[in-house]
C-alpha cells in the first residue's frame, strides 16, 4: 500500500471521528434544548392563574352554574310544591314552610342551585373578592392569552427538536 493511501484513510477516519463527536455534541445540545422547552411548557401548564384570569374563570363558572340552576327540574319542582302546599297556612299569613328558602329541609343539590340562582354573576364574583384578595399571586403565570401563544410556540419548537433528535439518532 502506498503511504498516500494510508494517510488518506487516516485523514478520513479522523474526519469521521470529528464528525461523530460534533454530531454527538449537537445531539446533546438538542436534547438539552428539548428538555428546557418541555420544562417551560410544563411550568406554563401548571402555574397558577393570575388574578384577572382567575376572576374571569370564576365569573364564567358562576354564569354556567346559574344557567344550570335556573334550568334545574329539581329546583322547579320545589318551587312548584311551594305553590301548591300549605295553602291554609298562607291564608292565615304564616310563612311558607315548604319554600326552598327554608334552611335544612332540602337536598344539598337544591341548596347549591339556590346559591347560584340568586343575584347577578358579577355581583356574586364581587362578593368573593375578599377571599380572592387573600390569595398569593406572586407565583402566578402569565395571562392565559400570553400563555396560549407561548405554549403553541413551545409545542412547535418541541416537535422540531424531537424531529432533529430522531434524525441524528437514526444517523448515529
Amino acid at each position: 500500500m502506498s503511504k498516500g493511501l494510508v494517510a488518506n484513510a487516516k485523514s478520513a477516519i479522523e474526519s469521521l471521528r470529528s464528525l461523530i463527536s460534533t454530531t454527538q455534541s449537537t445531539k446533546a445540545d438538542i436534547a438539552a434544548q428539548l428538555s428546557a422547552a418541555e420544562s417551560e411548557r410544563r411550568a406554563l401548564l401548571s402555574a397558577p392563574l393570575c388574578r384577572p384570569d382567575l376572576e374571569a374563570v370564576l365569573l364564567r363558572d358562576i354564569q354556567a352554574q346559574q344557567a344550570a340552576a335556573l334550568d334545574s327540574q329539581e329546583l322547579a319542582m320545589e318551587i312548584a310544591y311551594t305553590q301548591t302546599s300549605a295553602i291554609k297556612n298562607q291564608l292565615q299569613g304564616d310563612a311558607a314552610s315548604s319554600s326552598p328558602f327554608v334552611a335544612g329541609k332540602y337536598s344539598q343539590g337544591v341548596v347549591d342551585r339556590l346559591v347560584f340562582a340568586m343575584g347577578d354573576p358579577a355581583t356574586i364574583l364581587n362578593r368573593l373578592k375578599p377571599v380572592i384578595d387573600r390569595l398569593d399571586f406572586k407565583t402566578a403565570g402569565p395571562p392565559m392569552s400570553e400563555r396560549k401563544v407561548k405554549i403553541a410556540a413551545l409545542e412547535k419548537r418541541i416537535a422540531e427538536l424531537r424531529g432533529d433528535l430522531s434524525e441524528i439518532e437514526s444517523v448515529l
